[in-house]
């Protein structure tokens, strides 16, 4: 009768183990195979923060570039770099809107580097993130801008066009204890785009 009744677990628990879904690695990937050594992806793109809706809202919006390094065997990955592109007189490549239209922004600062990023479904959590914005003076009502992750009502997320194989980020959140919020697209470059997922 123990005979029996073992074989007969045992048959239960071959069939349930064929009865549940797989569940999916949320650790990185290339070309659908788990990272085994660390890879850094290249993006570029336009990254805007915006103060509250409504009509002259201030806020700048650039166009930047970012290293993101992934960590091998883990969901986690680490923004190394991030600075705007700078247009051919040595400015960032941002503009203003609302109050901040009329802004010369002459530098654009990553605070806090490196920032980190974990995985969760198709999104990308980031943590830590900050930038600090300086104006040309008498263009601007303000002459500098910190925008950074204050712990309290932030959340900055990166959005996956392709969780499998990452080509796109549509970026997300609110930074400054939600005061000011994120919006914006990071293409992966570099002959990257479409081989790596998580």
């Amino acid at each position: 009768m123990f005979k029996k009744l073992t074989l007969l677990a045992m048959a239960i628990g071959a069939l349930a183990a064929f009865a549940l879904p797989a569940v999916a690695s949320a650790n990185w990937t290339v070309e659908g195979e788990e990272l085994t050594e660390n890879h850094t992806l290249e993006v570029t793109g336009t990254i805007g923060f915006m103060g509250p809706a409504g009509a002259g809202s201030p806020g700048v919006s650039c166009i930047v570039t970012a290293s993101i390094e992934l960590t091998a065997g883990t969901n986690v990955a680490h923004v190394k770099t991030f600075a705007p592109e700078v247009k051919e007189n040595g400015t960032p490549n941002c503009t203003g809107t609302g109050v901040l239209a009329n802004c010369h922004v002459e530098s654009v600062t990553a605070i806090g580097l490196p920032w980190t990023l974990s995985a969760a479904g198709d999104t990308l959590t980031i943590q830590g993130a900050g930038v600090t914005n300086k104006y040309k003076a008498g263009t601007c009502p303000i002459t500098e801008s910190v925008v950074a992750d204050t712990g309290e009502k932030d959340s900055v997320t990166a959005k996956a066009d392709n969780q499998e194989a990452v080509s796109e980020f549509t970026m997300g959140g609110t930074l400054g204890g939600g005061a000011l919020a994120i919006n914006g697209n990071l293409k992966v470059i570099g002959g990257d785009a479409g081989k790596f997922g998580f």
